[in-house]
């Protein structure tokens, strides 16, 4: 019998390990239970390097093409991480819009508006905690999505932003450079749990992610701001034996029933399950802290 972190959990293995349990416990209280399917040999080789090169060999052009788009997927799939962990690492529950009147196509000046208005905010609120995406609209006007958390006066929000782009804080209707848009008391992230308003605004920011690569596929740019001192989660990780099973279906099936089980024996509640096939099962839920 092997015992599974605090020994509540035990199984029979006779083989190689075959599922990587992945959990990640986020500061807001948020938890995320990912289990994949893994080939033990795969992870060995990925463990160890013998430093051992053949000759270089010089690359074609299409080597080098495809080279740089596989570079752009990974830093894309790098980016929509990291902001998924960090909407949840502040629990955000609300969404801000900042838009432009005009339509403005300028990165550089957003950028420039954006830490402006983020320091007139911050002499107000000065642990306000924030992760923001530019978003490219078909027209090429640019505006900034901003999750974050807890209640703010919507009014100083506005005036910030308002002095941020060139305006006064008294500017209202047509006399404004632009606006602030709310959305919290809307259906789509009030009335439900941490875990969902967490996991939507990460699903809406992340989109915003891609559609920055789609238009600027420069590496090195920068694709999301945030604010400094959000906590990376606590990450551990373990391995599943293979479970006596006459076919892959019933194997995954007990190796999510065991990564389940795990969940509600540490506390979790309101988890919500997702899989992709066979291969990969994620439990999100929230657990005190």
């Amino acid at each position: 019998m092997q015992d599974i972190l605090h020994g509540n959990l035990t199984y029979e293995y006779n083989a190689l390990p075959d599922y990587q349990v992945t959990i990640r416990e986020f500061k807001s209280g948020l938890v995320e239970i990912v289990q994949r399917l893994v080939n033990p040999m795969d992870e060995l080789r990925k463990s160890r390097s013998l430093g051992l090169r053949g000759p270089s060999v010089p690359k074609t052009d299409e080597e080098i093409e495809a080279a740089k788009e596989e570079n752009l997927r990974r830093a894309e799939r790098r980016a929509r991480q990291q902001v998924s962990f960090r909407i949840r690492t502040i629990g955000a529950d609300h969404l801000l819009t900042l838009v432009y009147r005009e339509n403005m196509q300028d990165s550089d000046k957003l950028n420039r508006d954006f830490t402006r208005f983020i320091r007139l905010v911050r002499e107000r609120y000065p642990d306000w905690q924030y992760v923001a995406v530019k978003e490219y609209q078909e027209r090429g006007a640019l505006h900034m999505h901003v999750a974050c958390v807890g209640k703010q006066d919507l009014a100083h929000i506005r005036s910030c932003w308002y002095v941020a782009i060139g305006g006064n804080a008294t500017d209202t209707g047509e006399n404004t450079k632009g606006q602030v848009d709310l959305q919290y008391r809307k259906k789509r992230f009030s009335g439900a749990s941490p875990v969902y308003r967490a996991q939507e605004l990460s699903n809406y920011l992340t989109k915003y992610i891609s559609k920055t690569f789609e238009h600027d596929r420069e590496l090195g740019e920068r694709r999301y701001k945030c604010s400094r001192g959000i906590e990376k989660p606590k990450v551990t990780r373990f391995f599943f034996g293979a479970f006596s099973a006459t076919d892959s279906d019933s194997q995954f099936g007990a190796a999510a029933a065991m990564t389940t089980q795990l969940a509600y024996q540490r506390g979790i509640r309101d988890i919500s399950i997702w899989n992709k096939g066979m291969d990969l099962l994620v439990i999100r839920g929230i657990q005190e802290v």
